[in-house]
Parts: C-alpha cells; structure tokens; sequence
C-alpha cells in the first residue's frame, strides 16, 4: 500500500516529515510541498521554516514519483505558486 504525505500538515501535528519518510521509504510515492510560516500557516516554498534541502533529498531516497505544491491560503495564489516554483528550483 503506497501513501501521500503532506509535509506540512505532517510538522504541524508534530511529526518530522524527513524522518518520517526515511522511516517509511517504501511507502511513499506522492508528496504535498508546502512551507510553514513562522506563525504557522502556510507560506511560499522556501519563505517558511521548513528544511527543503532534507525534504527533497528525503523525497528523492524514498523514490517519491510525484510532487503538488499548494498553499492552503494566499491574498494572490498566482503569484504565490510562482514563487513557490521559483524557490523549489533552488533544492536539488
């Protein structure tokens, strides 16, 4: 059975995604990406305080195939998913 991982939502319910997805590296093959404010909300990729570099290699070593990028609120979603994109093009 595969699963879909939300790292946000897994980090606010206190649970490290990168090490959750080390643990589980089978199980994974979706992956939601979004950012954590300081305030805790959502914010662009890369703006918050969530580690992407260990993200994205954790995805990667998991053989994640698949990747959504959202934000659950943004005053303008057009230019937030642009920077979200811009930002992503940072981790490798």
């Amino acid at each position: 059975m595969k699963f879909e991982l939300d790292v946000y939502w897994a980090k606010k319910g206190n649970v490290d995604p990168v090490a959750y997805l080390k643990a589980y590296q089978s199980r994974f093959r979706l992956v939601h990406l979004k950012d954590m404010a300081i305030d805790g909300s959502t914010t662009e990729i890369g703006n918050g305080t969530m580690d992407f570099d260990e993200i994205i290699a954790a995805t990667i070593a998991a053989g994640v195939r698949h990747f959504f990028v959202e934000q659950d609120y943004s005053s303008d979603p057009m230019r937030s998913i642009a920077n979200s994109i811009s930002n992503l093009g940072r981790y490798r």
